[in-house]
This record gives C-alpha cells, structure tokens and sequence, in this order.
C-alpha cells in the first residue's frame, strides 16, 4: 500500500485520515504511537514507500555509521532513519541482507511531545497510553510487585536483551521472524534510565479509538 503526500500538513494540526490510518496496514509499518509511526525494510523498499529519495542511508559510504536523518516526506515533518538490528518490533520483510529502521514523525523534531505519565493503580508505578501501547514506568520490583512482568524478563537476564526485550502474551520471548511483537497483549520490558518501561500492547480496535481521540484533540 502505498503512503501518501500531504505537503500542506503543518506541526500541530491532526494527519488527515488517509496519512494516519494507510499507515496502519503499510506492509513496512511496525510500531504505531502519538509521535509517529516505524516503518522497517531493506533501503530499497523504503525509498520504494517515499523515504530518502536518493538520499545516502547509515553504513553506506559517505553515509553516518548507523543513524541520519531524512527529508520529511509522506506527512511527516521529521524522519530517522537507522540500521535495524532489533527484533522487538517485528521482522523486516528480508532477511540476510542490510536492513533499516525508519522513524516518522508527526510533529516537527522541536515538535513531539512530551509523555505525559499519570498516576496507576499500583504504588511505584506510573502509566501513559500510547495509541498502540500502554506503557508503565518504574523502579523493578515496583513493576513485579504490580505484576505487569517478572523478574525473568528483565534487560540483563538469561536469554535476555542487554537494554530490551519483547514477549507475547503467553510470556515467551519473541523470536526472530515472528510477528507477535504486534499483536493484542504482547509487551516490551526495557531499561529507561535508572527505572524501567513496560510497553503493552492494546487491540486494534482500542488503538484506532485512541487514535482517533488524539485525532480530534488536535482539531480542538
């Protein structure tokens, strides 16, 4: 499916429908929040989406090693791109040759917005909802002790992503190739400082209700 133009968008009004809600079955897309939306693919099939038209991407020579940034395109105002070498957002659509991570911004890079963490159920631990996340903050045990994970997945530990790592919702890790990092109930345990986030991932439809909502809170 292939993305849009939208050069009359400007920071801070609402992304027209068909920019928001294309995104959500582009075959690239990986990640959906309130800033933008990750795309991830070979360079090829990114520049084949309208990102980096041309443009030299990470590890390329004359490039940076592994993060730049390109000309806003799509709708969106600001746009990363980066080597990809993390599983936790699903696979790319290839496998065994260089890979790439496109971050899409909404919003101007002085634009995006700052999560605002609200107060949770439980002692220790704060919450903010993404469109497609509801993601918790806290020290480890505050998080344990809450029951949003276990000691066993977090960063650092046997079988264990160093900074991150991402289960579906029956606990197991995510392993390369799979696609269960998108999927109802799946989470993300990782470092954030001297604290951790847990990112859990809602239904579809609980995340088009969400993007809809911060859709029209924009128009206000």
């Amino acid at each position: 499916m292939k993305l849009v133009s939208n050069p009359s968008f400007e920071g801070g009004a609402c992304v027209p429908r068909a920019i928001k809600f294309k995104t959500h079955d582009h075959p690239l897309a990986r990640m959906h929040a309130t800033w933008g939306v990750v795309f991830i693919g070979t360079k090829a099939e990114l520049q084949a989406a309208g990102f980096g038209v041309g443009a030299v991407f990470p590890a390329e020579p004359g490039g940076h090693i592994r993060k730049t940034t390109l000309p806003a395109s799509n709708g969106f105002l600001h746009v990363d791109v980066a080597l990809y070498d993390r599983p936790y957002l699903g696979e790319p659509s290839q496998t065994g040759i260089r890979n790439y991570e496109v971050r899409a911004s909404y919003l101007s890079e002085k634009g995006n917005r700052v999560r605002a963490f609200t107060l949770s159920p439980w002692p220790g631990v704060v919450l903010y909802r993404a469109i497609s996340h509801d993601v918790y903050k806290g020290s480890m045990g505050a998080l344990i002790a809450a029951n949003l994970t276990v000691f066993s997945q977090f960063p650092g530990q046997s079988g264990c992503g160093k900074v991150r790592t991402t289960f579906d919702r029956d606990g197991q890790r995510v392993i390369k190739g799979s696609n269960a990092a998108n999927h109802e109930g799946a989470r993300t345990v990782l470092a954030a400082g001297n604290q951790f986030e847990i990112w859990i991932r809602v239904s579809d439809a609980e995340r088009e209700k969400r993007h809809a909502r911060w859709c029209a809170d924009d128009d206000d």
